[in-house]
């Protein structure tokens, strides 16, 4: 019953932040975008529980590695066991390049990209400029490579007020489920 009246919220939630102008309301964006982004880890809690029998109490929040970026508010969700688990902890730096495979969506289930729709997996380069905000920032430092992560960005690291029509709408929250399959460090110089 408690997760039905979140589910609910979080859809009341998504028909506000369409909106522009709350007039005068106490929240801003960010603060109603940080409410939705944890009514869904609630729901995705609740998947994960009963599509694969992690228990009623399963809880992404409380999973090893789970945290939230300080800059912006990326939620960072590991895929725990039952599911492939990192092979290795790496530090990419700038420069670095990333073998990504990824399905990108937003949090009302359409997928706007995969990276099937390339051919295979996405080569990044850490540190640049040509992807959205949310993946220059958690795409540095200490990675998983192997094992899948789910990443939550919030509209200010994703495409913002000016969405990416028609998948994306204007200050629409983006999901990330994310794996590493390689990194290949730059040379050193």
């Amino acid at each position: 019953m408690r997760r039905s009246i979140i589910y609910s919220l979080l859809f009341l939630g998504s028909i506000f932040t369409s909106c522009n102008n709350f007039g005068g309301s106490e929240f801003d964006q960010s603060e109603i975008e940080q409410m939705q982004i944890e009514t869904h880890i609630d729901y995705l809690s609740d998947l994960f529980a009963a599509e694969y029998g992690l228990g009623d109490d399963f809880d992404f929040r409380q999973v090893e590695g789970y945290q939230i970026t300080e800059e912006t508010g990326i939620h960072i969700l590991p895929i725990p066991s039952p599911f492939p688990q990192p092979d290795t902890i790496i530090n990419a730096t700038v420069g670095d390049t990333l073998l990504i495979d990824y399905i990108g969506s937003t949090l009302d289930g359409v997928i706007f990209d995969q990276s099937t729709d390339i051919s295979g997996p996405f080569e990044m380069v850490v540190g640049a400029t040509d992807v959205i905000p949310g993946w220059t920032e958690v795409f540095r430092g200490e990675l998983p490579v192997g094992g899948s992560t789910i990443y939550l960005f919030p509209s200010a690291t994703g495409y913002g007020v000016t969405g990416r029509l028609p998948e994306i709408k204007s200050n629409a929250i983006l999901q990330f489920e994310v794996t590493i399959d390689s990194v290949n460090f730059k040379a050193p110089i």
